[in-house]
């Protein structure tokens, strides 16, 4: 008898359940549409993601701006300050180069004494590679928009001092400020090897400054 009645009250139980499931349903039925408002992700996100969104398309809009080749004036800035070797050479900082100023050689190592030697056109495909790797830096170490010229100028800065310099430079400081005159008089205090200032580069300095400068 126990277990008939413990039978029959679950009987019960699930009726009742299965009688509220329709109600609701029932219910859900002849309730009135109401316009549905899904909101949107700007009004769902915190201060912090907007800030990060905000950074994401400043990003965006430099990169945009600055998804250039360098300029034919600065390509011939550079070959002609750094000129062309077929073989390995201390430059005036005494650092092994080869090639239209490249220290990277032909196999992505650092160019020594033994490095083979290369023709010209190898050695303007090491260029092209280096200024490719020029490029992508300065899209991410600077922060404001430059026209043509500015980007060329820089780009031959760059490819003269390094990107590492260039970072922790005064030159990027007032650049990222929106210095640009600032920017481009620092080019010229980068006259020095080995404490010794070297006539070439202070020119170079002043063909930097000068591109930097002039109208795009």
């Amino acid at each position: 008898m126990g277990g008939k009645s413990i039978c029959k009250r679950k009987t019960s139980y699930y009726i009742l359940f299965l009688l509220g499931i329709c109600a609701t349903y029932i219910s859900f039925s002849f309730w009135p549409d109401k316009p549905r408002v899904i909101p949107t992700a700007v009004v769902q996100r915190s201060d912090r993601t907007l800030f990060c969104d905000y950074k994401f398309l400043v990003r965006a809009t430099l990169s945009q701006q600055m998804d250039k080749v360098i300029s034919k004036e600065g390509l011939e800035l550079i070959e002609s300050f750094e000129g062309f070797s077929s073989k390995p050479y201390k430059d005036v900082a005494g650092i092994w180069t080869i090639g239209v100023g490249s220290i990277y050689g032909i196999d992505g190592k650092r160019v020594k004494a033994t490095h083979k030697h290369i023709t010209k056109e190898e050695a303007l495909q090491l260029m092209e590679r280096d200024l490719k790797r020029t490029e992508v830096r300065l899209i991410q170490l600077v922060k404001v928009p430059v026209n043509q010229n500015q980007f060329a100028a820089l780009c031959s800065f760059v490819y003269n001092v390094g990107s590492g310099a260039f970072q922790r430079s005064t030159a990027r400081m007032k650049l990222n400020r929106g210095n640009y005159k600032g920017c481009a008089d620092e080019f010229l205090r980068w006259k020095y090897a080995g404490k010794r200032a070297i006539p070439g580069l202070l020119r170079r300095r002043e063909a930097e400054r000068e591109l930097f400068l002039s109208n795009a």
